[in-house]
């Protein structure tokens, strides 16, 4: 962060100076209407799993919203900035709006994602790379005053372990919206007290269905390996690697033992135990953990939430929202912020009248629902306000609040923990491959990761 500071200080120095020799025309800039900017990346997220994106239909969507809550407080339209998604348009865009915040303009609202997603076909850069390092660099507005008086969402609805993953010195900066939660499933009953109490327990452990579950669980781009095996890993704030660089390699070696012994997951619904996300276009805890549902009336099952090295259940958040601090319309952004938290948004569904088109094109609507949970705990719990019009049945709806409960670690992910996953996933690869790796080659490739985290959060 320091090295982009000055680097981005830089290029406002020069803007102010340019400011300076060209006299914007008074009368013409106050006859411009004022808009409320909504930067958003979510269209990149459409682009890059679907093919395609409807722009102009996310910016009437999004305007159709604003309208069914009433409209704006000070009546402003809206504008949606959808990132593009070709690859050199996609960093031109970055590094113009990275200038804009740092000369104190920019968006008025960011929703965003983290592109926790390890996938080739996401990008390894977003707008903020270390979105908790930005929130102690003060480029978000707290917005504690506004929430007492928020009117669409339910802040004691909304999972408190959760929502602090935004908060820096006591304040809320950020806003979580939908957060991924790893989900395993035995095809057995068990209870609570035989499960694995953290990373080490489950390794030691010499069960199959436990041990499956959990190298598909590394395996995959998400849950992944970084939200499987560690807790926090890293003081974003305070720039400093939490994690031992021994650790990393005996980690990195463990899971890597487990891919080779179990690269995938076996047919047939009775040795099927294992982990993966939810189906976006349903809900069941068995898309949540890859298996097949059971036989009718079959209750064999447990579901539940593997934990750490540090004994912690993790949730990852994957998108969020903000008001930039430089918004000369802190009561509208706040709206936008409000609506964006709200029961009727997170719910996924389409509560506004838009005929002829899927949301799954909508930048605005394209994937905050897939493959993860909404912060709002009564959409997966309460079967008269489902999630994406789908509902879950009594018993997996009882399995992922007891998840929930049992959260200790919320994280906004970073770049930090995309380079741990992109680490793995590329010895992951190479196994694949046919090749041996030994533990020379495990060791180099951890520790040149551990020494490109330093690097990351120093530039921070």
């Amino acid at each position: 962060m320091k090295k982009l500071t000055a680097v981005l200080l830089s290029v406002f120095m020069l803007a102010l100076v340019g400011c300076a020799e060209k006299k914007p025309n008074s009368q013409q800039s106050s006859q411009e209407p004022e808009t409320l900017r909504i930067a958003t990346d979510m269209g990149s997220m459409s682009k890059w799993y679907t093919g395609k994106t409807r722009v102009k239909e996310g910016s009437h969507a999004l305007q159709q919203i604003v309208d069914h809550f009433g409209g704006t407080p000070n009546g402003l339209k809206v504008e949606l900035e959808v990132l593009p998604t070709k690859d050199g348009e996609y960093q031109s865009a970055l590094t113009h709006m990275r200038t804009e915040i740092m000369a104190g303009n920019g968006p008025d609202v960011f929703y965003l994602s983290g592109f926790g997603s390890c996938e080739d076909s996401l990008p390894t850069d977003t707008l903020f790379p270390n979105p908790e390092h930005a929130m102690a660099s003060k480029f978000f507005l707290p917005l504690d005053k506004y929430i007492e008086n928020a009117r669409f969402m339910e802040w004691d609805k909304l999972d408190q372990t959760v929502m602090a993953a935004g908060q820096y010195d006591g304040s809320q900066y950020i806003m979580p919206m939908f957060y991924r939660l790893s989900m395993g499933v035995l095809h057995r009953e068990t209870d609570a007290e035989s499960l694995p109490s953290d990373w080490q327990e489950a390794i030691a452990s010499g069960e199959e269905d436990i041990l499956r579950m959990y190298a598909q669980a590394v395996s995959r781009s998400t849950p992944g390996f970084r939200e499987t095996v560690f807790g926090q890993i890293a003081d974003n704030i305070g720039e400093e690697l939490l994690l031992d660089k021994d650790e990393l390699f005996q980690r990195t070696k463990e899971a890597l033992a487990l891919y080779e012994k179990y690269p995938k997951v076996p047919s047939g619904s009775k040795t099927n135990s294992g982990m993966w996300y939810i189906n976006y276009s349903d809900y069941s805890l068995y898309y949540l953990s890859g298996t097949e549902d059971p036989p009718k009336g079959n209750t064999d099952f447990t579901f539940f939430a593997p934990k750490g090295t540090q004994g912690c259940v993790t949730a990852s958040v994957e998108h969020w929202c903000a008001v930039g601090n430089s918004t000369k319309h802190p009561e509208d952004a706040f709206f936008m912020v409000d609506v964006l938290l709200s029961e009727e948004f997170l719910s996924c569904r389409h509560f506004w009248n838009i005929k002829n088109s899927s949301s799954v094109d909508i930048p605005l609507l394209g994937y905050p629902g897939y493959g993860c949970i909404p912060v709002n705990t009564e959409l997966l719990s309460n079967n008269k306000k489902k999630f994406k019009d789908c509902s879950i049945p009594a018993k997996q709806s009882t399995a992922l609040a007891e998840a929930r409960g049992d959260i200790t670690y919320a994280y906004i992910t970073s770049n930090v923990d995309r380079e741990l996953d992109h680490m793995f996933i590329e010895l992951r690869d190479r196994i694949k491959q046919g090749e041996n790796l030994t533990d020379n080659d495990i060791r180099k490739a951890t520790d040149k990761t551990y020494s490109t985290l330093r690097m990351m959060l120093a530039e921070s």
